[in-house]
């Protein structure tokens, strides 16, 4: 087994603080490059963190693009280097991504057809999206996962299918009486 290096240790510390204390996960990203400047789980944290949280995109793909050079059998890489493309609309380079994604092995298969979707959706097939969730559903291994792709596959298919609107029935207003009708009626109830 290998032994956790330098690098492993202060990775760990950056991604435990991950989206809660930001200047801790930047300053043990920097510590973990310098001791491995090709730390391919490093790069990925460091991407993530240029996607989610300073929407920097193009030095989130260099980011990616690094860990998968570095060590091409880092999943999350794929996992999110996926994400940032179709987010960014380039849906072939994503497709590309997916399918080398597909191929490292434990690369999970509801990563692989979500993101399938996702494209399918983006590109206004809504149709083959929901075939791809379906799928996904009959493949998940766990309980979350089934959740997950049978609440898309809803979602996606009250895009397709928009409500109808209900038949709203008019009541007549009652009509207020002219005085002349109001008199007329008075009188005919003295006779």
């Amino acid at each position: 087994m290998d032994n956790l290096n330098i690098a492993d240790n202060y990775f760990l510390k950056a991604n435990d603080n991950y989206d809660y204390n930001m200047e801790e996960l930047i300053e043990n990203i920097g510590y973990a490059l310098s001791y491995d400047e090709e730390h391919a789980p490093t790069w990925c944290l460091q991407g993530r963190l240029m996607m989610y949280e300073l929407k920097k995109y193009k030095a989130a793909i260099r980011c990616f693009e690094k860990a998968i050079f570095f060590d091409p059998t880092y999943i999350e890489s794929y996992k999110f280097y996926s994400l940032l493309l179709i987010w960014i609309g380039d849906f072939e380079k994503a497709q590309i991504i997916i399918n080398k994604g597909k191929r490292v092995k434990g690369m999970p298969i509801s990563i692989t057809l979500q993101r399938l979707a996702m494209i399918q959706e983006y590109k206004g097939n809504i149709g083959k999206a929901i075939r791809i969730m379906s799928q996904a559903k009959l493949l998940s291994l766990s309980q979350n996962d089934y959740d997950f792709f049978t609440n898309e596959v809803i979602r996606l298919n009250r895009k397709v299918n928009k409500p109808q609107k209900e038949e709203v029935q008019v009541i007549p207003k009652k009509v207020k009486p002219t005085l002349l009708q109001m008199a007329s009626q008075i009188i005919t109830r003295l006779w």
